[in-house]
């Protein structure tokens, strides 16, 4: 479970390399390497991922895969959430509602053209 989200995030904010990651969050690319092939994590190390921002509950639930939790709800999460491309930043829940917002003006346009 840590090992795909770990490979999730890497991707997105990382560019894919978990050298980057390592850098950034002052952890040894060794662990990063040893949790994406699902080996053990220390708790110093997991602490190390929240204080840089990333969300220990996310990592650890097997149902949520939605990359927009994936953030701490800290200072350094919010720094990490503003790497992302605008349109992942979002919940899945936030965009259905942005989607049936934008439908029911599209909607509302069609049947003020009509």
């Amino acid at each position: 479970m840590i090992a795909s989200k770990l490979n999730i995030l890497i991707g997105i904010l990382f560019e894919g390399k978990a050298k980057s990651m390592a850098d950034a969050t002052d952890i040894g690319y060794s662990s990063i390497s040893r949790w994406r092939n699902g080996k053990a994590t220390s708790s110093d190390e997991l602490i190390k991922l929240y204080v840089h921002g990333i969300s220990l509950d996310w990592l650890f639930d097997t149902e949520n895969y939605d990359i927009a939790d994936m953030f701490a709800r800290n200072d350094a999460g919010n720094k990490l959430r503003s790497r992302m491309p605008a349109a992942m930043q979002y919940t899945s829940q936030e965009r259905v509602m942005m989607v049936n917002e934008k439908s029911q003006i599209i909607s509302a346009t069609v049947n003020k053209l009509e």
